[in-house]
């Protein structure tokens, strides 16, 4: 399994509630394609263009939609998902 890179936490709020974590949308492409995704099909399953993603992950967009945000997140979560299972499935079949 590739390794994942660090998503940084934000600071501790005033009244010590929980950290929001809402990581950056370059992070969660850079978390995609470190288990393998090319921009075309982080794209493609986004429903963008590849130059958007390309834009995104090299930090020239910095802010996305709600909605793409979300897909974002949303790929992120199923990729990283079915690495862990993908793992635990060569475990097994040691």
């Amino acid at each position: 399994m590739r390794e994942i890179p660090e998503i940084p936490l934000p600071s501790p709020l005033h009244d010590g509630g929980p950290l929001p974590i809402k990581p950056p949308p370059a992070t969660l492409i850079l978390a995609i394609k470190s288990q393998g995704l090319t921009d075309r099909e982080i794209a493609e399953a986004l429903g963008v263009g590849t130059s958007t993603v390309n834009r995104i992950r090299n930090g020239k967009i910095a802010k996305v939609s709600s909605d793409l945000y979300f897909s974002l997140l949303g790929l992120c979560h199923s990729v990283i998902i079915r690495a862990i299972n993908h793992e635990q499935e060569a475990a097994y079949a040691r």
